[in-house]
């Protein structure tokens, strides 16, 4: 009777063994960086310790990262992760459609799709002309504010053709480039409603189909959080 209790303490002894302080809660299954994702699109703390206790700390680090980056694009705008030769860090590339904008009052371009960008490049003394009312977004590569430049089309007559913008009311225009002063002079007497940010001398300028304004590549990609900034023609 007593080898009889000391087998049944032995195997009891070993069934404890076998059990790591912190994996107490069983397993159903393998969870995965996918599954971990798709709940956290409710995270909640309850959720969050399940995940890892299931998955593991890595596993749902990962899925927070991915859920964050899903909420910066939920615009629609494509984003891959791509991994940097010689590194170990995951570097984050976030992809958006382009329209380049050619100088000319003329030739200004507008878009209302959100995972689009219009840009432009060598500006020089000119100006890039960037407004937003919350649904569209355009840019001018503007060459002066008369007639004067390519195109001979004054700026606001190449606004005109683009949006109707009234007074201004709604409106935000951004001014990036050489002669910001003068222009925004200019656009303030015909549009007195719209607010204007000036930013200032560069020799580029980016708008997105959200509205989002910045002077290069770089900067725009670090308005999304991203590290970079793919842009398809």
């Amino acid at each position: 009777m007593r080898r009889q209790d000391e087998n049944v303490r032995e195997k009891e002894n070993h069934g404890k063994s076998a059990r790591r302080p912190g994996h107490g809660v069983p397993r159903s299954g393998t969870a995965t960086v996918a599954d971990a994702a798709a709940t956290l699109s409710n995270p909640t703390a309850a959720s969050l310790l399940t995940l890892q206790r299931s998955a593991g700390n890595a596993a749902v680090a990962t899925a927070m990262r991915n859920s964050r980056q899903n909420a910066a694009h939920a615009s629609g705008a494509r984003s891959v992760v791509q991994r940097s030769p010689g590194s170990s860090r995951e570097r984050s590339t976030l992809t958006l459609r382009g329209s380049y904008v050619r100088q000319g009052n003329k030739k200004g371009k507008k878009t209302t799709s959100r995972d689009k960008v219009l840009y432009t490049s060598d500006l020089g003394p000119c100006v890039a002309v960037c407004g937003f009312d919350g649904n569209t977004a355009f840019m001018i590569h503007s060459d002066s504010t008369g007639t004067s430049g390519i195109g001979r089309t004054s700026l606001k007559d190449g606004i005109n053709s683009l949006v109707a913008m009234g007074t201004g009311s709604g409106w935000t225009i951004s001014l990036i480039g050489g002669s910001v002063p003068g222009c925004m002079s200019y656009l303030q007497q015909r549009y007195p409603d719209a607010s204007y940010v000036p930013l200032g001398e560069s020799e580029g300028a980016y708008i997105t189909g959200d509205g989002v304004v910045a002077k290069s590549k770089r900067r725009l990609a670090g308005r999304y959080g991203v590290d970079s900034i793919t842009i398809d023609e």
